[in-house]
């Protein structure tokens, strides 16, 4: 997905109705769910996001929950954001959580990790989570996330079980870092 530096302005709040409330697991984000079709990582650039989401779990502006995929998302912002919710991060909800099948690996000679963030900006945003909040990402179990270029500024997150700069709760991971 190619947002061409489009700004979308989000209010999204599955919590206000009922039948959303009565579901245990409820991702809320941009893009719901996020899953690679027959081996294709997703690619979502160029978007700016601003506004607010109220989910009932995994809740994110960009990404409610995504589950053994390959994705990259790069050159997006996040500015003037509210999130609540159960598993919440400024970006993405929860990522990988009950897969162990996010893997880096070698593609044409390239190492390519199924799990990147790349050129994302975090301005003004307040993230709270009633389990995990993340100012990037709320809760993971990928195997490997790879996040560089990433930038937040004035941003605050709670969570009532986890709470972290970058990431909520993570598990099961080998993060690599580059400047």
């Amino acid at each position: 997905f190619n947002g061409n530096n489009a700004t979308v302005k989000l209010g999204m709040d599955t919590v206000a109705h009922k039948a959303d409330r009565d579901l245990n697991v409820r991702p809320l984000g941009l893009f719901t769910y996020l899953f690679a079709r027959d081996g294709n990582h997703s690619v979502i650039k160029d978007l700016n996001l601003t506004g607010s989401a109220k989910g009932a779990s995994y809740t994110g502006a960009l990404i409610g929950y995504t589950n053994n995929t390959g994705f990259r998302i790069q050159h997006v912002t996040v500015t003037d954001f509210t999130a609540q919710g159960r598993d919440v991060g400024a970006l993405v909800g929860g990522i990988g959580y009950g897969s162990n099948l996010l893997v880096t690996r070698t593609d044409n000679g390239v190492t390519v990790t199924d799990a990147t963030f790349d050129h994302i900006t975090v301005t003004s945003v307040k993230v709270s989570g009633t389990q995990t909040g993340g100012g990037l990402l709320g809760r993971s179990r990928a195997t490997a996330l790879k996040v560089q270029n990433v930038m937040l500024r004035y941003t605050i997150v709670t969570g009532t079980d986890y709470a972290g700069g970058f990431i909520g709760y993570q598990g099961n991971t080998v993060a690599t870092q580059s400047d």
